[in-house]
């Protein structure tokens, strides 16, 4: 009443036991010592809240679950926009390359993370890729941080905008026995 804020939020249920819904109630000065009281019906937002709950419960098992998967199978995933250059790598890539996460990935442009014949032909596949929209894979010999050299399968596939133009590239890179 103070402050014309929801003083509580109540569950209203049918005289059967049903659910009926949430509500916010409201109490309000009107003059004098009258007041009104309003409820506010929130039972929408308290359903979206809890699916909005349980998806974010999910992605954080399917996180875990992936992380796991490319561990085990000694691959990283990537995704790059290509528009502004940004790429983003799995925590298991910056492993497999021996680089450190706090210095981000490096963008398309700027990467190098291949050999330079290897690069000739990344830069071949994921321009047809650019242009046609269709995937790719082929194997390339990775530089590690250490200097290493290590034998992998690139693939990579495109995810389009509405318009059907490539927005993104996403894609893996796995660790192959020489």
């Amino acid at each position: 009443f103070r402050t014309g804020k929801p003083a509580y939020e109540h569950e209203v249920h049918y005289g059967d036991g049903r659910f009926k819904g949430v509500f916010h109630v409201h109490a309000f000065r009107l003059s004098g010592d009258r007041l009104a009281v309003g409820f506010e019906d929130i039972t929408d937002r308290k359903h979206a809240e809890q699916a909005l709950r349980e998806s974010e419960e999910r992605h954080r098992h399917l996180y875990h679950l992936l992380a796991d998967a490319e561990k085990t199978a000694r691959m990283g995933s990537w995704t790059w926009d290509v528009a502004s250059d940004t790429v983003t790598w799995s925590k298991n890539l910056f492993h497999l390359l021996g680089r450190d996460p706090a210095l981000g990935a490096p963008s398309f442009a700027e990467h190098d993370i291949y050999t330079p014949e290897s690069m000739d032909r990344l830069r071949e596949a994921v321009q047809h890729c650019l242009e046609t929209g269709k995937a790719y894979e082929i194997r390339l010999d990775a530089v590690r941080d250490d200097g290493s050299i290590m034998p992998c399968v690139a693939r990579g596939e495109a995810g389009f905008s509405e318009e059907g133009q490539v927005r993104r590239l996403y894609g893996s890179l796995q660790e192959v026995p020489a």
